[in-house]
């Protein structure tokens, strides 16, 4: 019969912690070594060929057609969801921001995004996060999304001309904040 000695069991003990040390040394540091992820496309972002920041009220004539509503320099065309319209806001006759309205029948996804340009730069909170949603950034190709990272659902896609961080927030997302801060609901 083959009989172990206590004292390789021990040496075996000892390199196996050796090497199992080593390992996770080794997988930490690579890790640490990861850059961050590049997004995947680095063009504009568009909506039905309209540029925000070159095209004019012209170009959303012939491309849209007649607004439902106009009211100041914001018009509204229609959408799938019989409550709400895109809305597309111009400064001096250049469209500036597009907020178009997802609904299920428009059978778009968080991860139709993701796939064409990465994972966003940042994430905002607002009204919607109490729900779920929160709006994801990629300033570089001027579009951001209202969706819900888990359930992958889209409530809306907004184009804008290429900016930074700071100047989108202070100019279309004024409203929503860098952390989530969730709602005290009653007296406590």
């Amino acid at each position: 019969m083959f009989r172990i000695s206590k004292k390789y069991i021990i040496v075996f003990l000892v390199l196996l912690s050796f090497f199992s040390v080593a390992y996770i040394f080794i997988n930490i540091n690579k890790s640490k070594k990861t850059p961050p992820p590049v997004p995947k496309n680095t063009s504009q972002a568009t909506y039905k060929s309209i540029v925000p920041g070159i095209s004019t009220s012209k170009d959303l004539s012939e491309l849209l057609g007649n607004p439902v509503k106009s009211e100041g320099n914001i018009s509204e065309y229609t959408s799938l969801s019989p409550n709400r319209n895109n809305k597309v806001s111009l400064e001096n006759d250049t469209v500036s921001l597009v907020k178009e309205i997802v609904t299920y029948k428009d059978n778009k996804r968080t991860t139709d995004i993701i796939d064409v340009y990465g994972v966003s730069e940042k994430i905002l909170y607002g009204p919607d996060a109490e729900a779920g949603f929160f709006l994801f950034i990629y300033p570089s190709n001027g579009l951001a999304y209202i969706g819900n990272p888990i359930g992958k659902t889209l409530l809306e896609i907004w184009y804008f001309p290429p900016t930074d961080i700071t100047t989108f927030k202070g100019k279309y997302a004024s409203e929503y904040a860098d952390k989530y801060t969730p709602k005290q609901i009653g007296p406590y």
